[in-house]
């Protein structure tokens, strides 16, 4: 669904600015610690959000929350909670987000502040639904919807209405996510004071669940409306009115109108363009694409989807990109604390020094009670020197952690990428696109396999590759259940640790195999289907031999340097970059691909 999603103007962006830099001067000219402090920190807080500072707005909301609990103020308590959730949400930190909620919730209903209540309650649905459990999410807002009736809050109704909507349109139920929409339409219409930026939204919405039941002449109304109530409306952005054109065009698609679809899709493309909504360009080149292909225009096609990818690369480098900055960030600050900590133990060692020379002087005196003196300085030197080798010590650790923790980011990363293809699937109907998605997405599941087995490993630069390889083909039987639910699958693998600049592109490798054995290999062979892949040792040390085999109808002659299909020019590059020989051989029974590599000298050593 092409759901509308809020964001700042220029112009809004502009104004909190310039309330970030008065509320400082606030906060700088007024020492005294109390509750109109704490109000003005969450205020530059919701401020600091605005202009894309996210962090800076949760260290603020922190502050806030440690200045109330010291006043012992609950209402500011409450407020610095519910705020500090909401901040950890939108940063994609779920967990961080959950408890403090739940401390919020308590203080509301404590309070009878059911409005807030109402408010923090759907937002633990929300934490439900991208847990994907809908049905936890659904009593969340069920209960939502009551505590906001009981407070007479419209837009606490209409936040409820949508969250349902959504949760049951998940569940495949698009009539009762229909019919939730059209609950909060009424409402937002008939409160239109209150609840204007809703309506646009909701129309939108609307027409995306009008087209994904198979009526987009429903949906083109709707839409339409949408689209002068947001050229009308001053504040509102690109993104919103970049969004209701890309469904428009899915709605003139579905009306099998490609031509008039392309045109709405372009428009949306140089809306979402300026706004640099990069997550949105990728949904419309795609769509894009698709249209061009339907009109016959295959070389505009072949462009827009080279550019899909191109902004599907950037986001997954993005998103690693803000994970290890985060990751770096906090440990550079834990790092700061350290560093004054060393500073202050070599301060003590060196005045520990400097007493002893001064002890050192005076032996010549000669007592039995300065040698006593003496002995004990040196003694606790000593000491203080093992604690600082141990301090280092766990340093190190630490800094194991935090590339395990790096290599468990990139696999949630990773696992998002997954949940965003497997929810792409659900909508799409064309096989040939399906069957892409589908593709991509083994893909990335061979590489997130590799990242979770560094985070679970004690090893942070290789991995037991008979664990990892047993997972990848079975999750790749599960993702092709109708085409290799009758194939006997025999796994034969050594136990080897191969470094991780090895198996990234072996798991590829094995993926594009195994995927094309279980669509193309068995369409007409009549025996029992079976498919081998096997792994060992030959040759020279630590070189191995990968065999993948099924006895399907086979191949037809090819040169490897000359294959066409993706899969197979996958195959053939990445055994490039592993230097390894690729041969195909046609026994009579089915097909066999070979290929045989060697690992670094070093084990461990990326390549």
């Amino acid at each position: 669904m092409l759901l509308l999603i809020w964001l700042c103007s220029s112009s809004v962006v502009g104004q909190a600015r310039r309330q970030v830099d008065s509320l400082r001067r606030v906060l700088a000219s007024s020492p005294a610690q109390d509750t109109a402090r704490v109000r003005t920190m969450l205020h530059l807080s919701y401020q600091l959000f605005q202009i894309n500072q996210g962090r800076a707005a949760l260290q603020q909301t922190q502050q806030a929350l440690h200045l109330a609990r010291r006043l012992r103020w609950e209402l500011g308590v409450g407020m610095a909670l519910q705020y500090a959730g909401d901040l950890y949400y939108d940063l994609g930190d779920f967990s961080a987000a959950h408890p403090l909620w739940l401390e919020a919730l308590t203080i509301w209903k404590k309070h009878g502040d059911l409005s807030r209540a109402s408010e923090v309650v759907n937002g633990l649905a929300n934490l439900q639904s991208q847990a994907q459990e809908y049905e936890h999410a659904i009593r969340l807002n069920q209960e939502a919807l009551r505590l906001a009736h009981q407070a007479h809050d419209t837009l606490g109704l209409v936040r409820a209405y949508v969250s349902m909507g959504g949760d049951v349109a998940a569940q495949g139920n698009l009539a009762a996510s229909r019919r939730w929409h059209e609950q909060a339409l009424a409402l937002a219409e008939r409160h239109a004071a209150s609840a204007a930026r809703y309506r646009i939204m909701l129309l939108n919405n609307l027409g995306d669940l009008h087209i994904m039941e198979g009526q987009p002449e429903r949906a083109l109304p709707l839409l339409q409306r949408a689209r002068r109530l947001a050229l009308l409306n001053p504040n509102d952005t690109k993104y919103n009115l970049a969004t209701i054109l890309a469904t428009m065009a899915q709605a003139y698609d579905s009306l099998q109108q490609p031509r008039q679809a392309l045109v709405y899709a372009l428009l949306a493309n140089k809306l979402a363009t300026r706004a640099e909504a990069k997550q949105l360009q990728g949904t419309i080149t795609a769509i894009i694409s698709r249209l061009y292909a339907k009109t016959n225009n295959y070389e505009q096609a072949y462009r827009y989807s080279e550019a899909y990818h191109a902004l599907q690369q950037q986001l997954v480098d993005q998103d690693k990109a803000r994970a290890i900055a985060d990751i770096q960030a906090r440990y550079e600050a834990q790092q700061q604390e350290r560093d004054i900590q060393i500073l202050t133990q070599r301060n003590q060692i060196q005045r520990l020094a400097t007493r002893q020379q001064r002890t050192l002087r005076n032996v010549a005196l000669g007592s039995s009670v300065l040698l006593l003196g003496l002995t004990g300085a040196v003694y606790y030197r000593y000491r203080r020197r093992q604690r600082l080798v141990r301090l280092l010590n766990a340093q190190n650790q630490e800094k194991v952690l935090l590339l395990k923790e790096v290599h468990h980011r990139v696999k949630n990363n990773l696992q998002i990428v997954l949940s965003l293809l497997s929810s792409q699937l659900k909508s799409l109907r064309e096989p040939a696109a399906i069957e892409a998605l589908r593709e991509s997405r083994t893909r990335v599941q061979s590489m997130a396999l590799v990242h979770q087995n560094l985070y679970q490993t004690n090893s942070l630069t290789s991995i037991p590759v008979r664990p990892y390889l047993t997972e990848l083909v079975q999750a790749i039987a599960r993702a092709y259940q109708s085409e290799a639910a009758t194939v006997a699958v025999h796994l034969d693998l050594a136990e080897a640790q191969l470094s991780t600049g090895t198996v990234m592109p072996l798991g590829l490798i094995v993926n594009e195999l195994v995927t094309n054995a279980f669509k193309y290999a068995y369409a007409t062979s009549p025996r029992p289907p079976q498919l081998h892949v096997t792994l060992h040792p030959t040759g020279p040390p630590r070189t191995y031999q990968l065999l993948v085999a099924d006895n399907g109808g086979g191949l037809p002659a090819l040169e490897l340097g000359q294959v066409r299909s993706l899969g197979l020019r996958l195959v053939v590059g990445l055994s490039r970059q592993l230097k390894a020989t690729l041969a195909v051989e046609r026994p009579g029974q089915g097909t066999c691909f070979s290929l045989v590599f060697s690992e670094p000298d070093e084990p461990g050593t990326a390549s």
